[in-house]
């Protein structure tokens, strides 16, 4: 069974590249729009799960208020930001409010779809160009952990969060 994808990016050009990147993966586009609406977070609440890329070109604060909404309103969405941009305050501020990662939008399509695999499995996935400190992703893992004390999906992944060399590795 594909997993369903939802997609809400600004360009619609990005669009049509998207759906040739994952036409051969596992991953099937749901609901592709240039921006967030009710109707689309409706949408979501009816998926039992999805995988919610959000294409930004500043990471604001509503993004990640929109984000944390959804994360509450819909326990089994998987938000992912894909910024034109790195950097490390912003980064953390998704993270916080429930992003499963962060990453560049000229990502690849091959390390965008080996990203998407990571957080369909429950890991959390920074790309390696977006840089920052080991320490931050350490403690937003640790207060995760406390949050998600009960989560066994949690614990048996690990919640460990793919950063720097380690997500080369990974995405190669």
């Amino acid at each position: 069974m594909r997993t369903p994808v939802v997609v809400i990016h600004p360009c619609t050009l990005f669009h049509d590249g998207l759906r040739q990147t994952l036409k051969k993966s596992r991953f099937r586009p749901v609901h592709i729009a240039t921006t967030p609406s009710e109707e689309l977070e409706t949408h979501l609440r009816s998926l039992k799960s999805c995988i919610w890329l959000i294409g930004v070109e500043r990471c604001v604060s509503a993004t990640n208020d929109l984000v944390q909404r959804v994360v509450t309103t819909s326990p089994g969405v998987k938000p992912i930001i894909l910024a034109a941009y790195q950097v490390a305050d912003d980064i953390l501020a998704a993270l916080k409010a429930g992003a499963c990662g962060f990453l560049c939008q000229n990502i690849p399509g091959e390390q965008l779809i080996k990203s998407l695999e990571l957080i369909a499995l429950g890991e959390t996935v920074v790309h390696p160009r977006c840089s920052w400190e080991q320490t931050a992703v350490e403690q937003i893992q640790a207060s995760r952990e406390v949050e998600e004390d009960s989560s066994k999906s949690h614990a048996k992944n690990g919640g460990s969060y793919l950063i720097g060399h380690s997500n080369s590795a990974l995405l190669k």
